[in-house]
């Protein structure tokens, strides 16, 4: 917008003058009202106003001033104009940034919805996953729970059959022991039997068992019984063997020593020659006869040294400390 230029007389016509100011600020006000809701715009008219208004009073001033000076109220003209140029421009610059800023801000509300929309969304997941891992931990531990109750039931079935197995096992045992003493009984009565009957046989055996059991008497006169019958046999050694060992186990040693010797003479080749020498020397040891019992058992080393008699009198004389 353009001021009135002056007359060709160098004076202003004032009325001109104000009315070119009224239509300048009535065209910078139409600016403003038309845009209301821009406050940016506003603020920029304020900042310029106090301009305007000194430039008012500078054309009004200069129009009241003689030809003279002229040149210096066209130079403010010129000020004005340029200042008119400068809020347009700024004007122009306001515009360009509100754009960009709505542009943004239009952007970045869009961005906002759709991280809200994107939030919702990842919420909703985790949502659904957490009632999904309840229901799996809900069903796990419903399985858990199934599993403990059958493993309790096979515990349960494996005490019985425990039970069962432990009564089967004494079940077995009593039945052992019924009959280990039913055939304990029936070689007892079958020896006898046999005694009864004379049979030389049953007559050893018969005395044999009674010296296992302890019956010492019992099986001495057996024993005898059977020498009677065979008192050159194959087992007349063993009878007189065993005679001999009952009559020690009853501290009958003399008695127990003429047995040994006895199995010394009639049968010195014989296999129990070694065990009747030791017990020979032990015996003259019970009788108090140590120096004979010693010769004995010396003896028992020299003619049968890996023998186990020998040991055994090894260790008897180190007993004695000889």
């Amino acid at each position: 917008m353009m001021l009135p230029a002056p007359r060709e007389n160098g004076k202003f016509d004032l009325r001109n003058l104000l009315s070119g100011l009224y239509l300048f600020a009535s065209g910078n006000k139409e600016i403003i009202t038309t845009n209301k809701e821009e406050k940016g715009r506003q603020s920029v008219m304020k900042q310029f106003k106090p301009v305007i208004l000194f430039a008012a009073v500078l054309l009004i001033v200069g129009a009241s001033v003689p030809s003279g000076e002229k040149e210096l109220i066209i130079r403010l003209q010129g000020e004005v104009i340029v200042l008119q140029r400068q809020i347009r421009d700024l004007q122009e610059s306001f515009d360009k940034w509100q754009g960009q800023s709505n542009a943004s801000m239009q952007k970045l509300t869009e961005n906002s919805s759709t991280s809200v929309r994107e939030l919702s969304t990842i919420g909703e997941t985790l949502r659904n996953s957490r009632t999904t891992q309840s229901n799996s931990m809900a069903g796990t531990n419903a399985s858990l729970q199934r599993i403990t109750e059958i493993l309790s039931g096979h515990r349960q079935s494996f005490d019985l059959v425990g039970d069962q197995l432990n009564s089967l096992r004494q079940s077995l045992k009593e039945m052992q022991q019924k009959q280990e003493q039913l055939e304990q009984k029936e070689k007892m009565e079958n020896r006898e039997t046999g005694a009864a009957s004379g049979s030389p046989d049953a007559i050893y055996a018969a005395g044999y068992a009674s010296f296992l059991k302890g019956n010492h008497d019992s099986a001495i006169r057996q024993f005898r019984d059977f020498l009677r019958e065979q008192p050159q046999g194959e087992d007349s050694d063993d009878a007189l063997y065993w005679i001999g060992e009952s009559l020690f186990a009853q501290g009958r040693y003399a008695e127990a020593m003429a047995a040994y010797d006895r199995i010394l003479s009639e049968f010195s080749q014989g296999d129990r020659s070694q065990g009747a020498l030791l017990r020979r020397g032990l015996s003259l040891l019970h009788l108090e006869r140590r120096d004979e019992g010693i010769a004995v058992l010396r003896s028992v080393i020299g003619q049968y040294p890996q023998s186990r008699e020998a040991g055994l009198a090894r260790e008897e004389l180190r007993r004695l400390g000889v």
